[in-house]
């Protein structure tokens, strides 16, 4: 199978591609906006799906991110990865544990706070305030965190994912 290798020009917002080993980089027609619609392109073009590489703007490989903001998968904000995987962005995983408690105790009551000062681990006092503080609360921490969410965090996330594979990220966020 063929491979290709597709970026993104930066400077003028459209994608390049060209076969691997040879040939200056082509421009895909206007249609071809977004990631999604690369491999669609070659689908209308009768032609072999290829294996699809991405890369830097110097046609080196890097992963290629696709965050969609107002997208979700299972409650979380997600990317897909060089079209194939979901990487899914959970926020009380880079969230410090100290914020987390602090936004709890602001919504729980004295009882609470009283049987949590018992618990040594922060964590399991993040545990056991999510177990008995009322849905509403429950709702209004989610919320909490998906405001951590914002789009330097996740090219972060992006780029700390892409160095595990080895190579440089391309993140793409469409709001």
């Amino acid at each position: 199978m063929r491979k290709i290798l597709v970026r993104r020009n930066n400077k003028y917002n459209y994608f390049e591609y060209k076969s691997e080993g040879g040939g200056s980089f082509q421009i895909f027609p206007d249609w071809v906006n977004s990631t999604d619609k690369i491999k669609q392109y070659f689908v209308e073009q009768k032609r072999d799906t290829p294996d699809i590489i991405f890369c830097n703007q110097e046609g080196q490989p890097a992963k290629l991110y696709n965050i969609k903001l107002d997208e979700k998968f299972a409650g979380h904000q997600f990317a897909m990865v060089d079209f194939e995987k979901k990487f899914l962005f959970e926020a009380e995983f880079f969230v410090p544990d100290a914020e987390k408690l602090n936004f709890l105790q602001d919504h729980s009551s004295m009882k609470q706070d009283q049987e949590a000062i018992k618990i040594e681990n922060d964590s399991e006092k993040i545990k056991y305030y999510l177990n008995s503080v009322s849905d509403e609360t429950k709702f209004l921490y989610q919320n909490f965190l998906a405001e951590k969410m914002t789009p330097d965090v996740l090219k972060e996330l992006c780029e700390n994912n892409a160095r595990t594979y080895g190579l440089p990220a391309e993140i793409e966020i469409v709001e």
